[in-house]
């Protein structure tokens, strides 16, 4: 009985050790790609067509179920500038695998 307790407890100790780690590695990514590197606001836009025509380059892009315009490309790294990214707020999701 005490074997199975033992094994129970650390069960949980593991799991809650993963949560932690999970949660310190999402609190350290940037919220927005203004907070990846220090550049401005300028800065960043003056970039921002080299970027989406690298994008629309990539090899991967072909394989997306709708081909991206590179304006389509360029609109979303503009968008990304200041916009956060929605928080993980919960782990819920893990104790469902």
């Amino acid at each position: 009985m005490y074997e199975a307790m033992h094994d129970a407890l650390e069960k949980l100790l593991h799991f809650e050790w993963e949560r932690l780690i999970i949660n310190l590695t999402l609190s350290s990514i940037p919220q927005n790609t203004k907070g990846v590197r220090k550049v401005s606001n300028a800065e960043y836009h003056e970039i921002i067509s080299g970027l989406a025509e690298s994008a629309f380059d990539d090899q991967c892009t072909g394989a997306n179920p709708r081909y991206p315009l590179i304006s389509d490309l360029r609109r979303i790294l503009a968008d990304a500038y200041d916009a956060p990214i929605a928080p993980l707020k919960s782990l819920e999701f893990f104790s469902h695998i």
